[in-house]
Formats: structure tokens, sequence, C-alpha cells
């Protein structure tokens, strides 16, 4: 109902303004419609102060300052994930850690989490964060917001702002951001989720995940340029290739020596 709220809000604010205000060059503030003292724009019905701009040239700037007063308003709440239940006994410890170490050192991508299941996506959502959810969709999916979009892919994987894992809706913005813009953080997720299939939310494609890691490799991303340095050389997706596996290997060292000379 929230998600419906919002972009329907969104929707008749965007065709409003432009209407009422076309052709303005300058914006004017109404009697009374001064911000809520967070930076939002957002007024207490959920619909964004259309009274603080005027005309489509500053539509982005708009939704860039809600994206940002809704950050504000999550990292005020408790900013511990999702509560998870964690293995017993001796022989479960083992498993449970040995799966972590796995996934850092091999997979070089953040470890599985067991606990990601279908109940905890379940999980009521606090009021204050169900509400900056919906606020992040709207602008995700009505603006294209990129910001949006990163911060709704982070919390559905991690489990940020005590928000429920969902690695589903995670990879569902993580490919919108990347299609978006080429993000690479986003490719780089997307590498690492079709590479081992977490949280079923996607099947295992090695060729998809050498794929996403080459996009954000080339794009300097170091995490990814890690990963194709092992998968070359362990032959992963893609034929043992020494050459290449160095290749990559040298420009993680590079940068490596360069952060360390900088002082």
């Amino acid at each position: 109902m929230l998600r419906v709220t919002y972009r329907t809000n969104i929707a008749v604010w965007s065709q409003t303004t432009l209407v009422a205000c076309q052709g303005a060059d300058s914006t004017e503030s109404a009697p009374g419609a001064d911000h809520d003292g967070k930076g939002s724009r957002w007024d207490g019905a959920g619909n964004i102060d259309s009274s603080k701009h005027c005309g489509k040239q500053h539509a982005d700037e708009l939704i860039v300052d809600a994206v940002e007063s809704t950050l504000h308003t999550l990292r005020e709440l408790e900013t511990t994930t999702a509560p998870r239940e964690r293995p017993s006994g001796l022989l479960g410890h083992t498993i449970h850690y040995a799966k972590q170490a796995f996934y850092v050192l091999f997979m070089n991508g953040p470890p599985l989490d067991d606990q990601s299941s279908s109940a905890s996506r379940s999980a009521k959502l606090n009021p204050a964060v169900a509400k900056a959810v919906a606020e992040l969709e709207t602008a995700a999916t009505e603006a294209r917001n990129p910001d949006a979009m990163f911060l709704l892919a982070e919390m559905n994987f991690h489990g940020n702002f005590t928000h429920p894992r969902n690695f589903t809706e995670a990879f569902r913005w993580y490919s919108d951001l990347a299609a978006l813009n080429g993000n690479s953080t986003a490719q780089y997720m997307l590498g690492f989720m079709y590479a081992t299939g977490i949280g079923g939310a996607v099947e295992r494609d090695q060729a998809k995940a050498q794929l996403y890691h080459t996009f954000a490799a080339e794009q300097g991303n170091v995490r990814s340029e890690m990963t194709l340095a092992f998968r070359h050389h362990a032959g992963i997706g893609t034929a043992r290739d020494c050459e290449r596996a160095t290749h990559y290997y040298k420009r993680v060292a590079d940068k490596a020596i360069e952060f360390y000379r900088s002082g």
C-alpha cells in the first residue's frame, strides 16, 4: 500500500508541477512551505512539496534532496543489521565459519548468510524504515535515481538499517543500476551473485559472472580485478591463463603501492 501511495504521489507531482510552472525559470516558496528541519521536501502525507521548485529543470534536484533526506532518516535509526541466528556446537561453528572464509578469501565477496530465508524476508519492517523504503522505491522507480537504486540494493543484500535481507530484490536493483549507468559496484555485485547463486536469487552462471566482473574491472573496480585474477588463475568460467591472471594481479598491486606511497 505504501509503495502504491508514494509512486502515485510522485507521478501526480510531476504532472501538476510541469503544468502549473511551465516556462518558469525561478522558484518561489509558498507561505509555510519550509523544510521539516531535516532537509526533507517530502510532506507529512508522503508527497513531494512542489512549492519548493517549479519546472522540470528542478525535478532532479528535488529527487536528490528527497533521497538524501531519506538516507539521513535511516542513519538516525538503529543501524545494526537484521538479527540473524548463529550456529551451535563445534561442528556447526566449523561449517559456518568455513563458509564465511571461503567467500571472503576465494570468491572475494560478502560471506553467505544461511539465514537469508523467506522467513527473514517477510519480517515486519520498522514503520520508519518502511516509510523510508517506500520513498526510495518512488525515487528509484519513477525518477530512476541511481542513489536510491543503490541504497535499495545494499539494504536488501546486506540487511542495512535493520532491513531484512532479500537477495532477489537486491539482484533486481543492482541490475537496474548497472543497466542505467554502468555502475561498477553494481556490476561487481551482479558478477558475485551469478558466480555464487547466493540466496537462490539467480541461477549460477559463470559466463555471466565473468562478463560482469570484466565490465567492472575495466572501470577500475579493484574487487572485480582481484576476482578476475583468481578466476583466470584457477580456470573458473574461463580457460586457465596465467598471463591474464598476472595482468589483473599487477593492476591491483600497482594501486596498492600507489596508495601506500601517497601517505
